[in-house]
Parts: structure tokens; sequence; C-alpha cells
């Protein structure tokens, strides 16, 4: 049987885990959300000139 203390500290263990699993996540988002802006940019880039040819045409 585990002591109070025991108990605490591994809860403790636990919570410092899904602390840095948190952070781990949210640096991953924040990378998939600056590529998502990337190619959002590409998109809007390769939008503009087919509109551009489209009027030429």
């Amino acid at each position: 049987m585990m002591t109070n203390e025991e108990y605490l500290n591994a809860i403790l263990s636990e919570v410092k885990s899904l602390r840095q699993n948190f952070e781990s996540t949210s640096q991953r988002i924040d990378s998939i959300d600056q590529r998502l802006g990337t190619f959002e940019s590409k998109v809007d880039n390769i939008d503009q000139r087919l509109e551009s040819v489209e009027n030429k045409v």
C-alpha cells in the first residue's frame, strides 16, 4: 500500500507527464497551423495567377 507522500508523488509525476504531452501537442498544432498558412498563401497565389490568365483570355 502506498503512503500519502508516494501517492502524491505519483500524481505529480503524472501531471508533469501530461503537461509535457500537452506542450508537445501544442507545438505540433502550431507547426501545422504555420504550414496551413503557407499552403493557403500558395493557393491564393495560384488563384491570383489563374484570375490574371483568365482576364487575358
